[in-house]
């Protein structure tokens, strides 16, 4: 028999009296045994022979596990278990537990396996000494856990053991003397050999109410010891959450690798514990150990659940607490730090990576950044907190925005994406506001600072790397951020589209950035409000400011109309800024008149600034007060007017203190360039104002009044009118057309021009029924000679040329229908003169400019109309699908019944071929790719020939615009020869038609042509080539014909040109002296002189046979 058997049978032997029911003790039986060392103290005796034979026990067991053959069974049987075991509760009941202090006793202990063993001494005292020497053979066989008997004394008595060797290192009651660092040692050294899935609950097994305190800080030191151990966190989580009682969800089977479930008030109870400093360690050490075993659970090493657990401790355990979580602590350096460096790397890390590096060379790699943003997502998104995700993100914002779109930009795993858009999502929900969303809007092309960019990554996704110069400069390269403009403003509004957006936050955010474009300088401290921008505003970032308030205006109308006092706000500051440029304006004027050396300053001041504005009229920097006035009260308007708007406190205010301002626009200054209809419009808002403040109403010092019955009466029946605009019936559209067309001829201020305009842009003129928008067209036209400026130059010019590509093409063909009847209004109405080229009106002078160069840009071949082109494709693709599908069911071509489709006979040859063509011929229109459709062109070039083709409009031109015109229709006559192409030709030939045929009136009225309306003899020379080759070679006859009139009505303006006569045979006044004419011996055609000519020192005299 092995060692270990005969260790075995000795105890089985020593403990076989205590197997025997009898009425004397356990220690008396067992006392009697003959192996017995005989002293004067049996109970000793007893309890350290107990011992000896664990520890014999123990040795013999290790030895044998070192040399018994790997598949040996265990020795530990039935009868032996129930042996060791009677020896460890005889140790524990007889030896320990009488020794320990009141309170420490330890309770529910497993039921003895010796009968009767009850818990006493023979006097009742307790002995250390017996204590001591128990547990010192104790620890002896604990020193490997996992070896010999310490499995058993873990399983049996180790609770036991602790409180024991606790008592003898700390216990108050034993004398000083009895006290050493080696109990101490004993102490700590039972508790950290114990594995962490036993210690945890030990300790807290131990941790009773009735423990004394002096052992209560000793186990608590120790157990706040116990996270920092391999694994320490997870089981500490686990031990806390097996406290909590389970709900029938986390009872249910699931998936081992996620991790158990926890409840929330689990995971708060380990978050206090675990953020919670030893008082025996400081806090940087305590976060140094514990951060790694942290960070390795949120990278979910763990699985999910111990994932969000982590992110709970870090976010509102660590980076929660000001002490440990502020920046600068040892909390933010070892958990936020990180991730903000590896997501958006600061200045010093840059510094500290460029030493003895290449500009290009990476700063984070690819692993490092994905592990930082999957950190920060599971840290915000698992247990959102306002807080840190406002301190986190609003930190990475930009870089988070700049990772979003590179992610959207390039072929990379969805994460990047996800991850990112998530963030911004997260942020904006939780920790963002209006101030921020202005901060991204402001920042909108950012894709990193100067020094570092995000680019490919090693293993397929991205990674940021230093920014050389030439990308630095490449980055700012205006064409190329062009193109980025649309697809970052499609993502912010994805943003401002989100559950997390909050409608107020839209509706100051929309004050916000309106404030920006209109009124650039007014965000300056202390700067007084412009309504121009600086010379140093960057014309790209004026740009995406507007098209970003456009498209709020659109998508968010109703939410920005629900609370309007932000929007009232807006209007009030555009308002003072127009009085305080007023004012401005009214100072400089008076000192310009005053005869000072000051005043001589300011006219030479002022010369030079005319001069500058002549050099650079197309300037983008300036925004016209005349533009912005009409839009403001227009706004204002429709929020006063609206049937649920109610003022408030606020309101009631700011609306106060905008009637001076509307005062002044109600009562103009004599020779003001204000519209008309702005002076009407402030007048009907003073009015609506007075009466919702219930303040009389200012006195007007105007000579004209108005009816406030009949103004009643006007609202009322715009109010039907505009109710019968959404009618199903046509008739009543049209008849409400009809009504306002007639308020805005009696010149009525309940028209508010810029809303009508808009309304009537966007419902009546797209309306398929003829009947309806030939009405439209007519109102519009009426609009527009209320004020030309805003309605034809800006509004209906904006939705002509449709650079959002929003209209569809009827709608832009009857804008361009409206634009030139509002040119020939302004030629028969005087707006601009017909007298020989001077333009007697500074404001048809600027439309007419604005609407011949849109003219000229949209019939050139230099569209790019992407989203049509893209719609086109989807139509034809699903059409061809439409048409195998029709065949795959038929089993062929599905034939066609002409009875199906009304035609009572069938069509002959020479039809279908003539409906073939005319098809093709109207698809060749559309089918223009990314340049516009062919019939909007070739309307463009109509309209611009109603520019040119009169004097008056043609005067009102630059001579750049006019070179412009012809030279489109020129390279349409020379490009455009496709045979669906003839009626670009056709308007492109009646272009230079026109032009002739003012220059031609222009000579018959005596006038001289201005300078816009002059080409240089090269370009005749030009044109004459080009529409003398049209005649010839063009397959349209109506391109010929007009062609061939274009020849001679060129030939004929050059002859009466050349010969001084007009229209009707009567001299023109003189005839020109290129060709030598000027002055013929004996005939008196020197009109100008009235006299012979005389050359005296010029050239030779020619003389001619006259017949």
């Amino acid at each position: 028999m092995s060692a270990l058997r005969d260790e075995l049978d000795a105890a089985r032997k020593f403990l076989a009296p205590a197997w025997e029911r009898g009425n004397d003790d356990i220690v008396v039986r067992l006392s009697n045994n003959a192996e017995l060392s005989r002293t004067s103290d049996a109970h000793k005796d007893v309890l350290l022979t107990a011992s000896n034979h664990l520890l014999r026990i123990h040795e013999a067991d290790i030895v044998h596990q070192q040399y018994a053959p790997s598949n040996a069974e265990g020795e530990y049987d039935e009868d032996s278990r129930k042996t060791l075991y009677g020896l460890l509760d005889l140790v524990a009941t007889r030896g320990i537990l009488p020794s320990l202090s009141p309170g420490i006793a330890t309770k529910h202990r497993p039921r003895s396996m010796i009968p009767d063993l009850r818990e006493s001494t023979p006097n009742g005292a307790r002995d250390i000494e017996i204590l001591r020497e128990i547990i010192s053979t104790l620890s002896k066989i604990y020193e490997d856990p996992t070896a010999g008997l310490a499995p058993l004394i873990r399983e049996r008595i180790l609770a036991d053991v602790v409180a024991g060797a606790g008592e003898l290192a700390f216990s108050p009651g034993l004398e000083d003397h009895i006290h050493s660092t080696k109990d101490e040692k004993v102490f700590v050294d039972l508790i950290n050999k114990t594995p962490v899935s036993s210690a945890m609950p030990l300790l807290t097994y131990l941790l009773q109410p009735t423990t004394p305190p002096w052992l209560k800080i000793e186990l608590s030191k120790q157990l706040s010891l116990i996270p920092l151990r391999p694994g320490g966190v997870r089981h500490a989580i686990e031990f806390i959450a097996s406290s909590y009682p389970q709900t029938q969800q986390q009872m249910e089977p699931h998936d081992r690798t996620k991790g158990p479930a926890l409840p929330l008030d689990a995971l708060n109870q380990a978050c206090r514990l675990l953020s919670s400093v030893p008082s025996s360690m400081g806090a940087e050490s305590y976060f140094t150990v514990l951060a790694p075993q942290l960070l390795s659970m949120l990278d979910g090493d763990e699985g999910p659940e111990l994932s969000k657990a982590a992110a709970l401790i870090i976010g509102n355990g660590i980076l929660g607490k000001r002490a440990i979580g502020a920046p600068g602590t040892v909390g933010w350096r070892l958990f936020a730090e990180p991730l903000l460096n590896n997501i958006g790397p600061s200045a010093d890390q840059i510094s500290r990576k460029a030493k003895n590096q290449i500009s290009s060379q990476s700063i984070v790699v690819e692993q490092d950044l994905k592990a930082a943003l999957s950190r920060l997502f599971t840290l915000l998104t698992s247990h959102p907190s306002p807080g840190l995700t406002k301190r986190l993100v609003g930190r990475l914002m930009l870089p988070l925005w700049s990772l979003l779109n590179y992610a959207k930009n390039h072929p990379v795993d969805h994460f990047w994406r996800d991850a990112s858009w998530k963030l911004l999502e997260t942020f904006f929900r939780l920790g963002a506001g209006a101030e921020q969303l202005e901060m991204l809007a402001v920042n909108l092309l950012w894709d990193g600072p100067p020094a570092w960019i995000y680019a490919p990554g090693s293993e397929g996704g991205v990674e940021v790397r230093g920014r050389g110069k030439k990308s630095f400069d490449d980055g700012f390269n205006v064409i190329e951020q062009m193109g980025k403009v649309e697809q970052r403003i499609a993502s912010y509004q994805d943003i401002l589209s989100t559950n997390g957006v909050e409608d107020q936050d839209i509706g100051e955010l929309f004050v916000r950035l309106s404030r920006r474009w209109l009124a650039p300088r007014s965000l300056a401290a202390g700067a007084p409000f412009r309504l121009e921008t600086s010379s140093e505003e960057d014309p790209l970032q004026s740009l995406i400011i507007a098209k970003l308030v456009m498209a709020m205006l659109e998508k968010y109308k109703d939410k920005l109309a629900a609370d309007p006092d932000n929007m009232i706000e807006l209007v009030k500051q555009l308002l003072d800024e127009w009085a305080e440029s007023n004012k401005t304006m009214k100072k400089h004027s008076e000192d310009l008149r005053k005869a000072t050396y000051a005043g001589l300053s300011n006219i030479v001041q002022q010369k030079s600034q005319n001069d500058r504005a002549q050099k650079e009229p197309d300037a983008l920097a300036e925004v016209d007060s005349n533009e912005v006035l009409p839009v403001a009260l227009s706004l204002l308007n429709t929020l006063i007017s609206a049937p649920k708007f109610r003022p408030t406190t606020r309101t009631s205010a700011t609306l106060s203190s905008v009637l001076p301002t509307l005062e002044s626009l109600r009562n103009p200054d004599p020779g003001s360039d204000l519209p008309p209809s702005v002076s009407m419009a402030a007048a009907n808002l003073t009015t609506i104002i007075s009466n919702l403040l219930h303040i009389p109403h200012p006195p007007s010092t105007t000579a004209t009044t108005t009816n406030p019955s009949s103004t009643a009466s006007d609202k009322a029946l715009l109010t039907t009118a505009l109710t019968d605009l959404t009618s199903p019936h046509a008739p009543l559209r049209a008849s409400a057309l009809s009504a306002i067309t007639t308020l805005t001829t009696a010149r009525s201020p309940a028209i508010d021009i810029p809303q009508l305009t808009l309304l009537l842009l966007r419902t009546a003129l797209p309306d398929p029924d003829e009947y309806v928008h030939l009405h439209a067209l007519k109102t519009l036209a009426a609009l527009a000679s209320r004020d030309v400026r805003l309605v034809a130059g800006k509004l209906l010019l904006d939705a002509f040329v449709d650079a959002g590509e929003e209209g569809g093409l009827e709608t832009r063909l009857r804008v361009g229908e409206v634009l030139g009847r509002v040119v020939e209004d302004m030629r028969r109405g005087g707006g601009v003169s017909d007298g020989l080229g001077v333009s007697s009106s500074d404001v048809a002078r600027t439309v007419v400019q604005k609407i011949a160069g849109a003219m000229a840009a949209v019939a050139s071949r230099r569209g790019n109309r992407a989203k049509e082109m893209k719609a086109r494709e989807r139509a034809a693709r699903l059409e061809e699908r439409k048409r195998r599908d029709a065949e795959r069911a038929w089993g062929g071509e599905v034939p066609v019944d002409p009875r199906l489709l009304g035609e009572e006979e069938e069509e002959s040859e020479q039809d279908k071929r003539d409906a073939a063509m005319l098809l093709g011929i109207v698809e060749g229109w559309s089918d223009t790719g990314l340049e516009e459709d062919v019939r909007l062109r070739a309307l463009a070039l109509s309209v611009f020939t109603t520019v040119v083709e009169e004097p008056g409009t043609l005067a009102c031109l630059q001579r750049e615009t006019v070179e412009a015109g012809v030279d489109v229709a020129v390279s349409s006559l020379v490009l455009e020869v496709d045979e669906t192409h003839a009626i670009l030709r056709r308007a492109a030939v009646l272009v230079v038609y026109g032009l002739v045929k003012a220059l031609d009136k222009v000579h018959d009225e005596g006038g001289q042509v201005t300078e816009g309306a002059w080409l240089a003899p090269s370009k005749w020379e030009q044109i004459e080539s080009v529409v003398g080759w049209v005649r010839d070679q063009d397959g349209d006859a109506i391109v010929k014909g007009h062609a061939a009139e274009v020849l001679e009505a060129l030939e004929t303006w050059r002859m009466k040109k050349a010969l001084g006569v007009k229209g009707d045979g009567t001299l023109a006044g003189h005839i020109t002296d290129d060709l030598g004419l000027g002055g013929l011996r004996g005939l008196s055609v020197n009109v100008g002189s009235g006299e012979p000519a005389s050359r005296e020192g010029g050239r030779k005299l020619v003389i001619e046979e006259v017949e």
